[in-house]
């Protein structure tokens, strides 16, 4: 994961992304209402840590000076 933001070359703070009780996804589309599963095609759904309605969390970082969070996937780095 990288230490310094993409976007503008600061610090990146580590934290986390978690979703509260209902699975988190990464859609292409625009129209897209938060309980429409199954997945459509190309969309991706974060990792959670035991099932849709348990909400997820994976390993980010936060660049505090202009907001861009890159948030770690990989379900094994989900910890």
């Amino acid at each position: 994961m990288f230490d310094r933001c993409p976007r503008c070359g600061e610090p990146l703070k580590p934290g986390f992304v978690r979703g509260g009780g209902a699975a988190m996804i990464w859609t292409p589309f625009q129209k897209r209402g938060p309980t429409d599963f199954p997945l459509w095609m190309g969309e991706f759904e974060l990792p959670n840590q035991g099932g849709r309605l348990s909400g997820a969390k994976c390993p980010a970082r936060r660049c505090e000076k202009c907001g861009l969070i890159l948030i770690e996937t990989n379900e094994e780095e989900s910890t």
